[in-house]
């Protein structure tokens, strides 16, 4: 039996994170959706998750591995609004029954640039029965990058969007556990980070072969796009982020996690 349960979403931008994990005895790696983990780790299936960053500000104990999340400045990519209405006229939205943190964005965009606070449903991630329904749709990770919008659809990317509105960089997500965090598995998991991004090459054409997608698309996702670490400016972004919810509703109130430091284990 390992000695460590670990949960990642399935998408391709967290795949340099995981970079020989699936190798490591000591470690049981799980794939599965951002809310699904994040309940997988309170009822205590999991001892650690790349999860929601809203997971972290709204759970109390939460421990953040250092160094190390999945982030982006400015334009992201997989976390995209569909709209059949301009941005300020939405009033009906489909949000990715999947996510936690780019649905809390999404409102707070919306509120934020355009002033409108939409009547909200959760739905699958399946953008022409969203856009059926609603004005507006939200999708995630891998089917984000993918949906093909009809002809008409706004488009407007969260990353960007977020950039725009506070000149920071967004935290999507992070390692995020409790006491089991610390110590062995904190530095197991920076070092996976390291390694992964040694290697984002042959991650990109592994990916690429796997999903199907272009290898230009694969490599400068996660080459470009993608920002894994976990800095002064990210935790500030956190915070900010953290404010907006509570401004916007979305939380009662917001902690910061703490933050338990990895090592490369060499």
């Amino acid at each position: 039996m390992a000695d460590f349960r670990v949960g990642c979403v399935p998408y391709l931008n967290a795949r340099p994170l995981v970079y020989g994990l699936e190798t490591r005895e000591e470690v049981s790696l799980t794939f599965d959706t951002p809310s699904r983990l994040a309940q997988s780790l309170e009822t205590g299936e999991l001892d650690v998750a790349m999860v929601s960053s809203l997971f972290a500000l709204s759970s109390l104990g939460t421990c953040v591995v250092g160094g190390v999340s999945i982030s982006s400045r400015g334009k992201v990519e997989s976390v995209r609004l569909f709209s059949k209405v301009p941005f300020g006229d939405i009033r009906t939205l489909a949000l990715d029954q999947s996510s936690l943190s780019s649905n809390a964005l999404c409102r707070i965009v919306l509120a934020e640039m355009y002033g409108v606070r939409p009547e909200e449903t959760h739905a699958p991630p399946d953008l022409p029965a969203m856009l059926e329904q609603h004005d507006a749709a939200l999708l995630i990770g891998d089917p984000g990058m993918r949906a093909q919008p009809p002809e008409g659809v706004f488009v407007l990317d969260l990353g960007k969007a977020w950039e725009e509105l506070t000149d920071r960089p967004f935290v999507w997500a992070a390692w995020i556990g409790f006491e089991r965090v610390e110590g062995p598995l904190a530095a197991i998991l920076f070092d996976a980070k390291e390694r992964g991004k040694e290697n984002l090459e042959a991650i990109a054409l592994r990916e690429a072969e796997r999903s199907g997608w272009p290898l230009a698309l694969c490599r400068r996702y996660l080459i470009e796009v993608m920002d894994y670490e976990l800095d002064t400016e990210h935790l500030e972004a956190l915070m900010l982020f953290g404010e907006l919810c509570v401004r916007h509703s979305i939380l009662p109130r917001y902690d910061l996690p703490a933050i338990v430091g990895g090592l490369p284990t060499g």
